[in-house]
Order: structure tokens, then C-alpha cells, then sequence
């Protein structure tokens, strides 16, 4: 929700709530998709890049063998797999690609 917010992909004034509340839910519960999902129905570019954010970040977790858990805040999934430093770099894959789109 914050790179589809923050990006630029607002389109009304109850969208600022909405956005921050699904940023909030993402930290506190690490659950995106739900976050994101009125953002995404309503910007096709923008559900594009998501997707494929999805992709490249997934392929580099697979590849880089970075394991964690799912339903964790966002920055203690980071922190508790074992290699922390690829999954990070996946996240800001994840997190980079939908903001760039969304800008």
C-alpha cells in the first residue's frame, strides 16, 4: 500500500486512509495483497508492475535459496531468515518496481 499510495497512484481523498492502513497491516501482519488490492483494480500499469515485482523478487528468493515465513511483519521476516541480506534485497525488489510504476 505505501508504494501504491506514496508512488502517485491516489485518485481520491479517502485513499490516504485506506493506504495507510494497509502499510500498517503489512508491517504489523505482513499481509500485501490485501493491502494493495483496491490500489491494483484500479490502475493496470500498476498491477503489472506488481506482478511482475512478484516475479523478479520470487525468482531471486528461489535462486538465492532465502527462506523465511509468511505472515510476519514485513521487517521480522527480514530479520529471521537465514539469509537475511538476499531477502532484503528481494524485498526492496519487491517494494522498488510498483513505486517506480506508481510515480
Amino acid at each position: 500500500a505505501f508504494p501504491l499510495h506514496f508512488g502517485g497512484s491516489s485518485q481520491t481523498r479517502s485513499d490516504g486512509p485506506l493506504a495507510r492502513r494497509g502499510l500498517a497491516f503489512n508491517l504489523l501482519y505482513g499481509d500485501y495483497i490485501e493491502a494493495c488490492y483496491p490500489f491494483l483494480e484500479r490502475d493496470p500499469y500498476l498491477n503489472a508492475a506488481a506482478y511482475a515485482a512478484s516475479a523478479c523478487s520470487g525468482a531471486l528468493v528461489a535462486c538465492a535459496g532465502a527462506r523465511s515465513t509468511a505472515y510476519l511483519p514485513a521487517p521480522l521476516a527480514v530479520w529471521l531468515s537465514d539469509t537475511p541480506a538476499k531477502l532484503a534485497v528481494a524485498a526492496g525488489i519487491a517494494f522498488g518496481i510498483p513505486f517506480a510504476a506508481g510515480s
